[in-house]
């Protein structure tokens, strides 16, 4: 099954392509990552699937479902949700409180609290459920953020650089909880930098090059690709 799927997508802004012709598609239950240059359109491809932006042409599928014309709250009742670069937390709120916004439109009473004692020990935050979100460690902001995404059981986890700032220790334990979300049956996609990272969890990655797919596969094949190694892995001689 096809959990997400984009037809012929464009978007320009006043006359510059920066999402051209992209025919992706991803299987119910992978860990994709989305690879690329800077200015590849990884993060226009993101908010185009989110809903933030509207395509110039094209179409957007979910599970089979058209929702290119849905607003984002209405992707994330679809069974969406997102943790961006930055974390989006409340720094003067509490670990909790900020549980409690991400899932207060979803759940309620015993339910609620459930939820959030359930997400909290998964990104091992339990301890610091009082404690206040900005006095956290940059890495326990990102888990925190992840914590509150997974919350409502979203079948598709989009992640914009989970890892970014982290510790190698970190990242490894970040790349362990994607890999436990999946097993669960959750659908992630994860724009990423960091290609040991991408190689301890893509199950395929896509390379986007100047808003268009440039090669799939799995890690070894994108490695392998001396094209994608010259645009992007740096490891190919500019000058052949």
């Amino acid at each position: 099954m096809t959990i997400l799927r984009t037809e012929n997508l464009y978007k320009h802004f006043d006359g510059v392509k920066v999402a051209q012709d992209v025919n992706f598609s991803m299987a119910s239950g992978e860990i994709r990552c989305l690879i690329g240059p800077n200015g590849a359109g990884k993060s226009t491809f993101f908010k185009l699937v989110l809903g933030e932006h509207q395509p110039s042409a094209g179409k957007i599928y979910f599970s089979d479902k058209e929702i290119t014309k849905l607003r984002s709250f209405e992707r994330v009742k679809q069974g969406i949700a997102v943790k961006f670069q930055v974390p989006g937390i409340f720094a003067e709120l509490s670990v909790w409180q900020n549980m409690q916004i991400a899932v207060q439109n979803h759940l309620h009473g015993d339910s609620m609290t459930a939820a959030i004692d359930k997400a909290l020990a998964f990104v091992r935050l339990t301890d610091k459920a009082e404690e206040l979100a900005g006095e956290l460690s940059h890495g326990e902001q990102q888990w925190l953020e992840i914590g509150m995404a997974v919350s409502t059981e979203p079948r598709l986890l989009l992640l914009d650089e989970p890892t970014a700032g982290m510790t190698p220790e970190e990242t490894a334990r970040t790349g362990e909880m994607i890999q436990a979300l999946n097993r669960q049956g959750m659908s992630i996609l994860a724009v990423e930098h960091d290609m040991e990272f991408v190689r301890q969890i893509a199950h395929k990655v896509t390379v986007l090059n100047f808003g268009e797919i440039f090669a799939e596969g799995t890690i070894n094949d994108i490695e392998a690709n001396e094209e994608v190694a010259r645009i992007y892995l740096g490891t190919a001689d500019d000058d052949e």
